[in-house]
């Protein structure tokens, strides 16, 4: 059996109606046991939001320069 990958880092919005969102990068790994049969997931997200908005804010001020 093949030893279980982490799956690729994916970013994602979490949103409430009466906010714009926080962005989260998570990245998951299948929990096994000593026979490989998966048991669960092993997750770890870090919050980006400062850095999409910093992102996103360097995107608009290189629009106003062309």
């Amino acid at each position: 059996m093949t030893e279980p990958r982490p799956v690729q880092p994916i970013t994602i919005l979490m949103a409430e109606d009466d906010d714009d969102g926080r962005w989260f990068r998570t990245t998951k790994v299948p929990w096994v046991d000593d026979q490989g049969a998966i048991q669960g997931v092993i997750g770890i997200s870090h919050e980006i939001t400062d850095r999409k908005r910093a992102e996103q804010a360097l995107r608009e001020s290189e629009q106003r320069l062309w």
